[in-house]
């Protein structure tokens, strides 16, 4: 079983970021990872503010959501604030 704890992905649009993660998603596959993208969430910025988006949309149903301004982020465990 491989476990990855986290990991980020950074583009300029919401075009390219859906395009990425189905790069991620095909590799991730070939190599035997299980991603569960119904634990993944995005979040879109610009110029330091958090814009709206409605996630990305993936094959086979799945989504990635996007975090509510006040939600919060933990990462590698670390609690969310």
């Amino acid at each position: 079983m491989v476990f990855i704890g986290d990991f980020k992905l950074y583009e300029n649009n919401i075009r390219e970021l859906a395009s990425l993660t189905q790069t991620v998603r095909i590799f991730s596959t070939d190599i035997g990872l299980d991603l569960r993208f119904s634990n993944f969430a995005m979040i879109q910025m610009k110029r330091w503010k958090i814009g709206s988006s409605k996630g990305i949309e993936l094959p086979k149903g799945e989504k990635i959501r996007s975090l509510e301004e006040d939600e919060g982020y933990g990462y590698l465990g670390w609690p969310k604030k």
